[in-house]
């Protein structure tokens, strides 16, 4: 579903990254006994899903490395926020892609 490099190429922010903060993000929820009763479903699943997207797709570059190099991602965004705008773009696409989206009201 997200695309994540390897570990050798990528050796922090890999699919490993990922869990590891998406269960700190459900710990930290399920030990709060307000968010459970304060948010609805569609909450909790974001609060879930964005810690699993939250570097999707990640090259093993910063920003201004992006930048200045003028790679694919940093002329797509023009510069700005490349890598947060590049994660949020390959989320979405594997929610699209699973057909997950279809079910989000426009409000």
């Amino acid at each position: 579903m997200f695309r994540y490099n390897s570990e050798q190429v990528t050796p922090y922010h890999n699919w490993y990254h990922a869990m590891s903060t998406c269960q700190l993000t459900y710990l930290l929820m399920a030990q709060s006994c307000s968010l459970q009763s304060d948010l609805d479903k569609i909450d909790l699943f974001v609060a879930l899903f964005a810690p699993l997207g939250h570097d999707a797709g990640h090259r093993g570059r910063n920003n201004p490395f992006e930048c200045m190099t003028g790679s694919d991602v940093a002329v797509r965004y023009n510069d700005q926020s490349v890598l947060e705008m590049h994660h949020a773009a390959v989320s979405f696409d594997a929610l699209m892609k699973v057909g997950f989206i279809k079910y989000l009201s426009k409000e």
